[in-house]
């Protein structure tokens, strides 16, 4: 991925959002929804402005610059959850809270990363499909990670973390909500 969007004044639910960005952006993307804006992380630059104001640039030289033992601020909003098969189907259920701290910094040691953070449970976050609501439970993560394994660190950062990337979790934002 080596372009990050940063979009203002885009709204609607998550997916929503989603099937706007879809618009915008040929091939894959991750993206994260702040308070007024829109962080994209994508294999292209958008294709049009539209009618919201778009920043963006090519941050592949960033990236090319981290290296192992490096440190980052980050930020990611994450959907816990664990897939566990029931009723002879796959099913999502909730981590508990008292078990969230532990299942972040799971993830993100799984995402080549040695991490102290804080998280905050935004509860959770619907998004309406063909008449069809669903809510995801929404938990953002902000700190400060140490690069243990590079080459798994930068799988996470293009390919995201966890589960629901398609509707805005999942995206490792080292880049700060100020850029681009």
């Amino acid at each position: 991925m080596d372009y990050l969007t940063r979009i203002n004044g885009m709204g609607g639910d998550d997916y929503r959002v989603h099937q706007d960005l879809k618009e915008l952006f040929e091939g894959r993307f991750l993206f994260q929804r702040n308070r007024y804006e829109v962080l994209v992380l994508s294999e292209q630059a958008p294709r049009y402005t539209r009618d919201f104001l778009v920043h963006f640039r090519n941050v592949s030289g960033i990236i090319d610059m981290i290296c192992e033992g490096d440190e980052l601020a980050f930020s990611l909003r994450v959907n816990p959850v664990v897939t566990k098969f029931m009723d002879g189907k796959n099913r999502r259920l909730p981590i508990e809270d008292y078990r969230l701290k532990e299942w972040i910094g799971q993830k993100l040691k799984d995402a080549g990363l040695e991490a102290r953070f804080v998280f905050k449970t935004e509860g959770g976050r619907r998004s309406t499909r063909k008449e069809k609501t669903i809510t995801l439970s929404s938990v953002m993560v902000r700190g400060v990670a140490k690069i243990a394994d590079i080459d798994v660190f930068l799988k996470a950062l293009d390919s995201g973390i966890g589960h629901a990337k398609g509707l805005g979790y999942g995206f490792l934002n080292i880049f700060g909500e100020d850029e681009p």
